[in-house]
């Protein structure tokens, strides 16, 4: 809205109008965007569940839980967390867990008191999420992998909800909508509303989109996407060697793969989260991939704007957005100080709080509506709102001046060797690894063995595990599993 406060204040001063075209354009859109978001959001239907049955059951998904050694694993909340899992009735539940985690053993004896039968823990001293993420994503042997955070909770009807969209063989992820598991249910602290209305916001663009494009802007704590995905050689390779988040590089791969997007927003697929701790999580609990990536996949891959036109537009803006807001401010400071005490600022900023309480209101009427005492925190909402722009403004100048690289995610894994330790730790697991297993790479029309040879090839692939009579997966006792068997990849999904 802060745009709308540029508009008004080049009315205000017509001799300068012309230095608010950048910012016009914009404004423009932005309105545009907000009409499309909110027409489509009440058009927008979660897919239902159907009564003669799915193509996928709770048996056919693996959870795989990837706790870093940076995160907070609360010891009342996990147990609640994993008793929500496995209420779901999945196959398996693998968590892997740095051994130098300090709440390591608390982790590994919780899941397997509650999911004695159906869980897998992996203790690697590879502390890196790279590596982690890959092992535990091999050892799935079910067609849908359910990709979950550690404070990630399900409600009874989740898995049911989530698998109904994989019906469309289009569909290669699903992102269920996100709400507030609050610390007290009588009362929400102002921070808990704060993220309660960030999470509205999000739920309701994300269906916007969704049912416009068959995309989303971000995915949930909690996801569920196709095996062949994540256990595809080419995928791992270029994870291995990635310096973005995991689903920053599953959202661009998965965009760059023609697969689509399907988010339910639903009471029956909705995951839960704790309020952030962190200032930054306040702002964003559900965070979006960074403004580079996004930009980099549009410049990039001319597939994204013919499939994903409003999605891509919305993207284009929103990276230009906060450089914007700030040349708005900076101008409007800059006439102030030239033209003297007669040029109108006190009317510039009553034009910003009117458009700043107006866009507020009109944002939020799918939250408030069903909550009108949460009225009375527009102005704390009005002041995070503000806060979220300048925190994105500063983080897109920073991307830009210092680079690619100035992300913070750290990625020591990449090489041979992370993918050597894959192939060991996956042997000792799941048996003997056939060493002229050959792993078909359709992205490229060709194939690559794995095995002895695996830190040659240009595009090595990390081997599966392979099952025995007391191994991971149902079925007969040494049969390979295949990510290529699990699921029939479109076509057009495996473009390069």
């Amino acid at each position: 809205m802060a745009h709308w406060l540029s508009i008004t204040t080049a009315a205000i001063v017509g001799d300068h109008a012309w230095y608010f075209l950048p910012v016009a354009v914009v404004a423009f859109y932005r309105v545009l965007f907000y009409l499309v978001d909110t027409i489509w959001s009440i058009l927008y239907e979660p897919v239902v569940p159907r009564t003669d049955g799915t193509t996928f059951f709770s048996g056919d998904v693996t959870v795989v839980c990837v706790v870093d050694d940076d995160d907070v694993v609360d010891t009342v909340d996990f147990p609640t967390v994993v008793r929500s899992w496995a209420s779901n009735a999945p196959q398996r539940v693998i968590v892997a867990v740095g051994e130098s985690h300090p709440r390591a053993a608390f982790v590994k004896d919780t899941v397997e008191r509650l999911v004695p039968d159906r869980c897998h823990v992996l203790m690697t001293d590879a502390s890196q999420r790279h590596t982690a993420a890959t092992l535990a994503c091999n050892l799935a042997c079910t067609p849908i992998v359910a990709l979950v955070s550690h404070g990630a909770l399900w409600g009874h009807a989740f898995v049911s909800w989530s698998l109904a969209p994989f019906d469309n063989p289009r569909v290669g992820v699903v992102s269920p909508s996100v709400d507030l598991w609050p610390e007290r249910q009588q009362r929400l602290s102002l921070r808990e509303v704060v993220v309660d209305m960030r999470l509205a916001m999000h739920n309701r663009s994300a269906a916007a989109s969704n049912e416009l494009s068959g995309a989303v802007a971000a995915l949930a704590p909690a996801i569920l996407l196709r095996s062949a995905l994540v256990q595809d050689s080419v995928f791992q390779y270029a994870w291995q060697r990635s310096t973005t988040s995991f689903p920053a590089f599953l959202w661009r791969w998965t965009m760059e793969r023609h697969w689509d997007f399907a988010f339910q927003r639903s009471t029956q697929a909705a995951c839960s989260i704790r309020c952030p701790r962190a200032w930054a999580g306040i702002l964003d609990p559900v965070p979006k991939p960074s403004a580079g990536t996004r930009m980099a996949t549009l410049l990039t891959s001319a597939s994204v704007w013919r499939r994903h036109p409003v999605l891509a537009l919305m993207d284009v803006v929103a990276w230009f957005d906060p450089i914007l807001v700030c040349y708005a401010m900076g101008l409007v400071g800059t006439l102030a100080v030239v033209n003297g005490p007669g040029w109108p600022v006190a009317e510039a900023l009553g034009a910003l709080a009117i458009w700043e309480v107006a866009g507020s209101l009109a944002h939020m009427w799918s939250a408030w509506s069903l909550h009108p005492g949460d009225l009375i925190y527009l102005p704390l909402f009005v002041g995070v709102s503000w806060a979220s722009t300048a925190n994105r403004a500063v983080q897109t100048v920073i991307r830009v001046v210092s680079g690619p690289h100035a992300s913070g995610h750290k990625n020591t894994t990449a090489g041979p060797i992370a993918l050597e330790r894959v192939v060991e730790v996956s042997a000792q697991l799941s048996g003997e690894v056939s060493t002229t297993e050959v792993v078909e790479d359709v992205s490229r029309g060709s194939t690559i063995e794995t095995g002895s040879h695996l830190a040659s090839p240009a595009f090595p692939a990390v081997p599966l595990p392979k099952t025995t009579g007391a191994g991971l997966c149902d079925g007969p006792p040494g049969a390979a599993v295949s990510a290529r068997a699990l699921v029939d990849v479109p076509e057009s999904a495996t473009a390069a």
